[in-house]
């Protein structure tokens, strides 16, 4: 699966996911990440995918859930997306959701973790065959259209996922010609050392729930 995960002002990230193998009995399946493609390591995660119910506005209704999970130079990675909540297009294997990152030695249940975790969406379609490499254009060949010389009437015409494809082989191309893959402390320093201070502020000067007016000073 290729694509891009969108964290807003805090960056974009490329998408490269390999399946190890098929779900088990409860829907759980292995694979790997490309977490830097300058350093073409891997990283090893675990997906599953289940059938559930969710509430769609009017009523509770089936549907399908996805979550990958993985973590690489302390940064834990999750994608997540829901058939009632976000678009999917199974015929192409073409999936959108939502996606989050956070310094793995942090708790995610915790409040200070929501205020430094980036949080975004993403979206991915599944290529069963390509080259070793993604750079760009490669993926091209999964289709015959030349979406770079289409004006917006005929663009507009053609499937989500191939003009996807094509953001997706121009960003990693990208990410190939980064010096560095972006670090932890440089991902998370400052928001961290923000919450830190604002933990100690109010540790030192705790803030009280005691709405009464102050006593009145008679002279």
């Amino acid at each position: 699966y290729i694509g891009i995960a969108n964290f807003g002002p805090n960056g974009e990230m490329g998408i490269e996911i390999e399946f190890k193998s098929d779900a088990d009995e409860k829907g759980y399946l292995k694979g790997k990440r490309v977490p830097s493609y300058r350093k073409g390591s891997h990283s090893v995660g675990v997906g599953r995918i289940w059938a559930d119910i969710d509430w769609n506005g009017h009523k509770w209704v089936p549907c399908c859930k996805f979550e990958w999970k993985d973590e690489s130079d302390g940064i834990t990675t999750k994608l997540e997306f829901n058939s009632v909540k976000h678009e999917i297009d199974v015929d192409h294997s073409f999936f959108e959701g939502v996606c989050v990152r956070y310094p793995s030695d942090l708790n995610p249940k915790r409040r200070t973790t929501k205020l430094i975790q980036h949080e975004g969406f993403f979206d991915f379609v599944c290529v069963s065959a390509r080259r070793r490499t993604i750079r760009k254009n490669s993926l091209l060949q999964y289709h015959t259209l030349d979406i770079n010389e289409m004006n917006d009437d005929e663009l507009q015409k053609v499937p989500k996922y191939v003009r996807r494809m094509s953001a997706y082989t121009e960003k990693i191309d990208q990410f190939y010609k980064e010096s560095e893959p972006a670090t932890k402390e440089a991902l998370f320093g400052d928001a961290v050392n923000t919450v830190a201070s604002f933990h100690d502020m109010l540790h030192n000067d705790p803030v009280t729930s005691d709405t009464s007016m102050p006593e009145q000073i008679h002279e």
